[in-house]
């Protein structure tokens, strides 16, 4: 089986993550202080983000970065 694309994996595991929680790409945007057009491209898989947004990411959403990079997220 074919591994599916990072930006894509770390969007869906985003997303999850925000629905679950309730968070809007504002709320997160300002916990990560990125912009919302990069939480936006992130989201949509346009843009791959760096490491240290990554890192932001992961902490405005209160997980561990590793389990927005997992296959298959089951939190």
């Amino acid at each position: 089986m074919e591994r599916p694309c990072p930006d894509k994996l770390f969007a869906e595991n985003l997303k999850r993550v925000m629905d679950q929680k309730n968070l809007t790409m504002s709320e997160v945007a300002d916990r990560a202080k990125v912009d919302r057009a990069s939480i936006y491209g992130v989201l949509r898989a346009n843009n791959s983000p760096t490491l240290r947004t990554c890192e932001r990411l992961a902490a405005a959403v209160r997980v561990p970065l590793y389990r927005l990079l997992k296959e298959h997220d089951e939190d």
